[in-house]
């Protein structure tokens, strides 16, 4: 019997979203993408030892904010452009915030 929670291949490589979404992946730098890489397994092993699925969801909006962000080349730009040094906690900003804005 089919599982109804799987997605065929072809509805994901049709999907504009998911297009849109590997066309930003592919800007990335090497090193970011092995960020990605880095952080997806985490979440998995972390899922896989606890059961506990909001280490997939959590990762997930995490990813659905990276490309987001960074589809946008303007932000994309002044995130590569960013001081990596640490921030006070005044200068933070929630990226949560940031994502509505931006699909206002």
């Amino acid at each position: 019997m089919d599982n109804p929670r799987l997605v065929s291949r072809s509805t994901l490589t049709e999907d504009p979203a998911v297009t849109h979404a590997m066309q930003t992946y592919d800007q990335f730098s090497p090193r970011q993408q092995r960020e990605v890489f880095i952080s997806l397994y985490r979440a998995i092993r972390a899922f896989r030892r606890t059961g506990d699925t909001d280490f997939l969801a959590t990762f997930a909006q995490s990813v659905e904010a990276m490309i987001t962000l960074h589809s946008r080349p303007d932000v994309r730009e002044a995130i590569r452009n960013a001081n990596p040094s640490p921030r006070r906690a005044d200068q933070l900003i929630d990226v949560d915030h940031v994502t509505q804005h931006l699909h206002a």
